[in-house]
């Protein structure tokens, strides 16, 4: 018998998918992390949603497998590298925020909040900088999606 998870943030073979759903209805696999967003997107959404002129500077990252974004209420404080923000271990689905252990219980463990559905992430892994062609890779998959 297989224990097959119910998760709506990975598709088949584990992989991220996009958490925006507003170009692609949440089945396309995600490609970028918008921290201003808070949200994984995938080429399609990041590119709709980015057009827009108010999110148009937006710092985005191309990630890779076994990507996990920061948590979304985490405040830095500025003694931790990226502000003291921590990745996060699970999504609220009901929020649809991603939290640390730590902001998750903070957050979540009030009667209103306890029942919300929560997809677990992967362990992170350290985030691997390849800004050569990191650039080039965005231009090259944004103008194939413009045609």
């Amino acid at each position: 018998m297989s224990s097959q998870g119910s998760s709506v943030e990975k598709g088949v073979n584990g992989v991220l998918v996009c958490q925006e759903s507003y170009a692609c209805g949440g089945s396309d696999e995600a490609a970028f992390e918008c921290d201003e967003c808070g949200s994984l997107q995938c080429a399609r959404c990041e590119l709709e949603l980015h057009r827009q002129e108010r999110m148009r500077n937006h710092d985005r990252i191309r990630i890779s497998p076994g990507h996990v974004p920061y948590c979304d209420s985490c405040k830095g404080d500025g003694g931790v590298p990226n502000g003291g923000r921590l990745r996060a271990v699970v999504r609220c689905q009901g929020c649809k925020i991603n939290l640390c252990l730590d902001c998750q219980k903070r957050t979540h463990s009030g009667v209103s909040k306890r029942k919300h559905p929560l997809t677990a992430y992967p362990p992170s892994k350290p985030v691997e900088k390849n800004c050569s062609t990191g650039d080039e890779q965005l231009d090259a998959l944004k103008a194939k999606l413009e045609k």
